[in-house]
C-alpha cells in the first residue's frame, strides 16, 4: 500500500484532507498516529536519508516562503484531491495541470549587521 493512500485513510487520520496539526497534541493519539506515518517506510528498511531529507525540505521551503510572496491562481479543489487507483494515487481531475501559484513579488531581505 502506498504511503499516500495510507495517510489519507479516514479510519486512521479523520479529516485527512485538511490541515489539522492539533491531532498530534494528545500524547496517546500521537503514539497511535506515528505507527501509520510511513513517508520514509519503517523498520529495518527505513530510508537512511530521512533526517537529511527532512532538514533540506524545511530549509528550502522556509527560504522560498521567506523571500517571495505568492498567491494561488487557477487552482481548484479537484486539482489537489487524490483519487485512489490501486497502488498509484493520481488527481481526480486527469486533465489538471496541478497547483498553480503566481509570484506576487520578491520580499526584501533584511540584513543583520554585526559588530
Amino acid at each position: 500500500m502506498s504511503s499516500v493512500i495510507m495517510h489519507h485513510s479516514e479510519e486512521i487520520f479523520p479529516d485527512s484532507y485538511n490541515f489539522v496539526p492539533e491531532r498530534w497534541l494528545d500524547l496517546q493519539e500521537r503514539k497511535y498516529l506515528e505507527k501509520y506515518m510511513v513517508s520514509f517506510s519503517s523498520g529495518s528498511r527505513r530510508c537512511l536519508g530521512m533526517n537529511l531529507a527532512r532538514a533540506e525540505i524545511f530549509i528550502a521551503a522556509s527560504t522560498i516562503f521567506r523571500r517571495f510572496d505568492f498567491e494561488m491562481c487557477d487552482t481548484t479543489l479537484d486539482d489537489i484531491q487524490i483519487h485512489h487507483d490501486l497502488f498509484i494515487p493520481r488527481p481526480k481531475n486527469l486533465k489538471t495541470i496541478g497547483v498553480q501559484a503566481r509570484l506576487k513579488g520578491k520580499l526584501v531581505a533584511s540584513k543583520i549587521s554585526g559588530k
